[in-house]
């Protein structure tokens, strides 16, 4: 692609006027030096033409003029020549470029930026490029630092620059300018020059180190010191923790917002250890405003000067002076006074000359210093214009890592940024040092409520609060160290948190040194280090709700969705056609890989595993049986094809298939299904036609309409010595050996039909070798007719209820079917209760509370919460199992879901909630990291407090994700709270690229 056209309208155009105040007939643009205006040569009927307007300043009248301007003039292009009267008059044109053109084809340099060179003579540190980055608005974001990190020596920037075409004139302004810039210093002491000086101003740090966890500050404040030798009193609070400090490698651009790190030193008496800043800054701010609060001199220059920090470093002795210079004779573009109300408007710090050569540090000011305003040569004035809010310094928030160092660039997923950090902490056996990632979330705001809004310190620590424990968590999201405050809270032992809190970093650094971190799609992190490559997966989240499958990340926005699947159909045309199949409600939705999702549609009778262009991979809506019977022309019988070899099945001891001749072949309403693998030997597959190995896929599907389970499976060829997967297995007559049956449920029990409604394969160890079993739910379980004829009256064991449902574990041992009928829990307190509708299972080797990581445990969705299962793994198992996990419907809405979209709900007098937030669990699955993710599918409405007034508010239902180490079994709200929750699709007021949710039926994630 060479070139195409591009765009503006209604920009502002500015005369020229020279220094001595006279018109030099023509008006600026934006375009300068190689950019020109497309010109059509048919004349200004044409609607690619420029069209120059003049708007009267007096009575607003609006005429056209562009039959009275000549554009691209040869001086130089981009001008608009025009030689009317412009007193009383602003200036607009419409117009469009070719952002192709050069002057010269063979150069394509258009501006050189440049730091200070550094010399011998100098003694302050020179200011080093550490990296940069291009962000979509077109904006170069660019960090410099010094080498040194000690608090005496370190500085450094965050510069923001507008690449543009330089003009082709050096006389003439435009081209590249630095819209602004950001310096880190420790502050320092200055004299205002003039006869009012008496004591030197103290000019405070860009940042101060104030952990916002009070009761950890007071314990680290005494010791901690930050600050350099020429603060005064460096030794006394606030000034030791006066924060100086350089930035490493290359800021972040994410949705309007700049990120960068930055490294320091600190000190403990005589010992010093470093710390990791980061910095989150707003990417682009509108304006910049010094309010003298008074009206100024119409005429005469303004000098705004201030403290190169840069430059001159801490030490008073050096003092190298920036300063930007106004001139109403010859006005800068990027600078507007008002002389009426004494504001002076920044659009712009620095400006490229005509050859495109722009300082980056020279005579440019600092957003982070006050500044010496001198009006036509009087009296400086001292201001700070950091003291308007949100019109000055755009730095959003800062943390602090104390002892981090970062090894590598940081990225940036979701809302976490990873970075992969060296740290050195203490241990038993002396000062060790460990390597690892350290996940932080970059919307503290979310976390931590009562946060500033602008210049505020996010605590890294969460804060102890006896009225509300967890007032705020941390922004560190890996490692957890949010639940450290329940132990710090029961053993109030600084000494002690702080060895919980070094043991936990020590616990998640172990990835070795020389970390270097690359990303690979959204929230697969590879980590490179001395001891090889580790991966980590902060993966997005698979939502279905009403008719839509849906993507989000971690910071809720969409990244793909879709209302439809595509089925490719043979036509006969060389061009494929499509046909389109709505999503349908209550579908149940799994993370099938990279790049495929596995989605089962009771409505729609199928299984499909579809990509993310919604075509369909693989759909499954039958089978093939044991007995395929093949017709003839007429219709009859001609032949009856057995898939399964009998013979070989029984004397290599092989499961039956449980098929009866006429089941159907058709699947009806299926409403899960457990994919899953394995290479199979000849010795164990039992069907007539089989190769030395071969890989199968199975689909566990739980075929609610037909009342049983089917276990279905792709049948591959593999080669023995590669195990390299190929072609399907083909039979001779019936061709490829796809969707074959391989098992499902034995004939029905008790002349019962169960509904299976959800299914998941297991591992289990038999004490011999590890098998595979399979767990599912069945809703209805109820006691028939004829059981109740013998059972007398109804218990709460025994309901005779149409909703009890049990859990059903298949186990094939030794060729025989042996299934396991669980009806009942065993609850913390010892009460026995019903398993009532059973919607969803999950199944894990681990429980949900933390506690007994080995054996079977299995995650249970029903109407009255979830509920998380021990199976035994010796001895008998009974009926009955007990419960060592659970969240009740009840502890949900009273004590977890409290507040939305930031507003408590409203209560009464009594602290009861007017309108509570039901939930109605969908699905519950286990995550990698220990937590679990639920779906609550209630949809209405709540009320919430909003000030002094209470507003009503939507519920759409969410996905969340539940800090499962909370759960308190002899607490009433078995220890969760609204902090509990560490990830939900409400986090925000909606989705951001979609609409918001509508009763989510499932969800899936993978990593932590």
């Amino acid at each position: 692609m060479q070139a195409f056209w591009i765009g503006a309208k209604g920009e502002v155009l500015t005369p020229a006027i020279n220094s001595a105040g006279i018109y030099q007939n023509y008006l600026r643009s934006r375009l300068t030096g190689r950019g020109r205006y497309y010109v059509p040569s048919d004349g200004i009927t044409n609607p690619l033409h420029p069209r120059v307007f003049r708007i009267d300043n007096a009575t607003g009248q609006i005429d056209d003029i562009t039959a009275s301007c000549v554009f691209n003039p040869p001086a130089e292009q981009g001008r608009v020549v025009y030689n009317g009267p412009i007193s009383g008059y602003t200036f607009i044109i419409d117009y469009y470029i070719d952002w192709a053109y050069a002057s010269n084809l063979n150069l394509m340099f258009r501006t050189f930026a440049s730091l200070p060179a550094y010399t011998d003579a100098i003694s302050v540190p020179p200011q080093k490029l550490r990296g940069f980055t291009l962000s979509p608005n077109g904006i170069l974001y660019i960090t410099t630092g010094t080498d040194q990190t000690d608090a005496n020596n370190a500085s450094g920037n965050i510069i923001a620059l507008q690449e543009q075409m330089p003009p082709t004139q050096q006389q003439t302004r435009g081209g590249s300018k630095v819209l602004w810039r950001w310096q880190s210093h420790g502050g320092y002491q200055q004299v205002i020059p003039g006869p009012q000086s008496t004591d030197p101003m103290i000019v405070p740090p860009s940042t101060i180190y104030r952990e916002p966890n009070e009761y950890f500050m007071r314990f680290v404040g005494r010791f901690l010191r930050f600050s350099h030798d020429y603060v005064p009193n460096s030794n006394e609070e606030p000034r030791r923790q006066w924060m100086n400090f350089t930035f490493k490698g290359a800021p972040i651009y994410y949705d309007g917002a700049i990120y960068a790190v930055a490294e320091g030193q600190a000190r403990v008496g005589p010992f010093g250890f470093p710390y990791t800043v980061l910095i989150a800054l707003d990417a682009e701010p509108e304006q910049f405003i010094i309010d003298l609060g008074a009206p100024i001199a119409a005429t005469g220059d303004i000098r705004i000067s201030q403290r190169d920090y840069g430059r001159s470093g801490a030490n008073p002795i050096t003092n190298v002076i920036a300063t930007l210079t106004y001139s109403p004779n010859s006005p800068n573009p990027d600078i507007k006074v008002d002389v009426n109300t004494g504001q002076i408007r920044i659009t712009g710090f620095g400006q490229a000359s005509g050859g495109g050569q722009i300082n980056l540090l020279e005579n440019v000011l600092s957003l982070t210093q006050p500044v010496l305003v001198n009006i036509g040569g009087t009296a400086p004035v001292w201001i700070d214009p950091d003291t308007i809010p949100g019109n000055w310094n755009n730095l959003r928030w800062y943390a602090v890592f104390l002892g981090q160092q970062l090894q590598a660039n940081p990225v940036l997923v979701g809302d976490v940024i990873y970075m992969p950090c060296q740290i050195t902490i203490p241990t038993g056996s002396g000062l060790e040092t460990f390597g690892g990632i350290l996940g932080v979330a970059t919307d503290p705001y979310r976390l931590q409520p009562d946060l500033a809004q602008r210049k505020a310190q996010a605590g890294t620590v969460p804060r102890v609060d006896p009225a509300n424990p967890l007032k705020y968590q941390s922004i560190i999201r890996w490692p957890f160290i949010d639940d450290l405050i329940t132990d710090l809270e029961q053993d109030p032992d600084p000494g002690a948190f702080l060895r919980e809190l070094f043991r936990r970093f020590a616990n998640g650094f172990q990835v070795g040194t020389g970390l270097s971190p690359i990303a690979v799609g959204e929230g697969l992190l590879i980590i490179s280090s001395g001891e090889g490559l580790q991966a980590y997966s902060r993966q997005s989240t698979i939502i279905a709700d009403e008719s839509r499958l849906l993507e989000v990340d971690t910071a809720g926005r969409v990244v793909w969705s879709t209302e439809n699947t595509q089925l490719d159909f043979y036509t006969g045309s060389i061009v494929p056609s499509k046909a389109g199949y709505p999503i349908t409600p209550n579908a149940r939705v799994y993370r099938y890989g990279e790049n495929e999702l596995l989605i089962v549609e009771p409505e729609r009778n199928r299984v499909a595993i579809i990509d993310r262009a919604g075509a369909e991979v693989r759909t499954i809506t039958r089978f093939i049986p044991d007995r395929v019977v093949l017709r003839d022309s007429s219709d009859q019988v001609a032949q009856i094809i057995d898939l399964r070899d009998e013979a070989w099945a029984q004397a290599n001891s092989l499961p039956g298939s449980n098929y009866v001749s006429g089941a159907p072949e058709t699947l009806r309403n299926p409403t899960d299904v457990a994919v899953w693998t394995e290479y199979v030997p000849a010795n164990r597959n039992p069907y007539a036609v089989r190769s030395p190995l071969e890989y199968w896929i199975h689909y566990t599907i739980t075929d609610a309409g037909n009342a049983r389970v089917v276990d279905i499976v792709d049948r591959y060829v593999a080669d023995p010595t590669t195990f390299t997967v190929g072609a399907p297995v083909q039979h001779p007559q019936l061709g490829a050996m796809l969707g074959v049956l391989y098992w499902m449920t034995p004939a029905q029990r008790l002349e019962r039909a169960y509904r299976y409604v959800s299914a998941q394969r297991f591992e289990y160890w038999d004490g011999t070798t590890t098998r595979i079993g399979f767990a599912t739910m069945v809703q209805n379980a109820a006691v028939s007719a004829f059981e109740a004829t013998g059972a007398g009256t109804p218990t709460p064991q025994e309901p005779f209820t149409p909703e009890a449902g049990m859990i059903t574990l298949q186990l094939i041992v030794n060729g025989s079917d042996q299934t396991l009928y669980i009806r009942r829990m065993r609850l913390p307190d010892g009460r026995i209760v019903p398993i009532l509708a059973p919607i969803a299972i999950d199944t894990s080797k681990r429980s949900a509370s933390g506690q007994g990581n080995a054996g079977l445990y299995l995650l249970v969705t029903t109407s009255t919460g979830v509920y998380e299962l021990q199976v035994p793994t010796t001895g008998t198992v009974g009926d009955t199992l007990p419960v060592t996990w659970m969240l009740i419907n009840e502890v949900y809405t009273n004590h977890i879901r409290r507040r939305l979209d930031g507003n408590d709900l409203a209560e009464d007098g009594s602290g009861n909630l007017l309108r509570p937030i039901l939930f109605k669990p969908r699905q519950a699955r286990y995550l990698d990291n220990g937590n679990v993710l639920i779906v609550n599918a209630y949809n209405g409405t709540t009320l919430v407090r909003s000030g002094n007034t209470i507003e009503t508010r939507e519920f759409p239902g969410e996905v969340f994700e539940l800090n499962a180490r909370n759960y308190q079994a002899n607490q009433d709200n078995l220890g969760f709270s609204n902090s509990s929750i560490l990830w939900s699709t409400l986090d925000r007021p909606e989705l951001s690229g979609s609409y918001q949710l509508r009763k989510p039926s499932s969800a899936d994630r993978g990593g932590f």
